[in-house]
C-alpha cells in the first residue's frame, strides 16, 4: 500500500520503501485494521479504536502508539513519552523508524497495543 504521496514531508528514497513494508507488516497483523491517510499523518484504526498514528519528516518515520507511559512493555526504554508535547495524530508514546530492520519492534508495539 503506497501512503508516501498523501504525507506533506518527504522522505528519503529507502525510507519510502520502509513506510510500504511497515504499514503492509502492520495490516498482516490483523486484516480488521483500517489505515487512512489524512493530511499529514496516517491512522491506523481496529474498529472504533485508535492503534497508532505514523507523521514523517526527512530522516524518520515516526510512530505514535496509542497508549499511555508504563502501559507498554519496554524493557529497552526506546519509547518516548509525549503526552505533553503537541504533534500530529494519535498516541503517546513515540517511535522513531529509521530503518527496515526496527520494523519487527513495531510490529510488537503494535500487538501489545491491540492486547491492552
Amino acid at each position: 500500500m503506497d501512503l508516501v504521496p498523501h504525507l506533506p514531508h518527504a522522505l528519503s528514497g529507502e525510507l519510502d520503501g520502509v513506510l510500504n513494508n511497515l504499514v503492509d507488516e502492520i495490516m498482516k497483523i490483523n486484516s480488521d485494521i483500517a489505515v487512512t491517510a489524512m493530511k499529514v499523518y496516517i491512522k491506523f484504526m481496529l474498529g472504533k479504536r485508535y492503534l497508532l498514528s505514523i507523521d514523517c519528516n526527512n530522516s524518520a518515520i515516526i510512530v505514535y502508539f496509542c497508549a499511555k507511559p508504563g502501559q507498554l512493555e519496554d524493557p529497552k526504554k526506546i519509547l518516548k513519552d509525549v503526552s505533553s508535547v503537541g504533534h500530529h495524530g494519535y498516541g503517546d508514546l513515540r517511535f522513531d523508524l529509521n530503518d527496515a530492520k526496527q520494523i519487527p519492534t513495531v510490529c510488537e508495539f503494535v500487538n501489545q497495543v491491540i492486547n491492552l
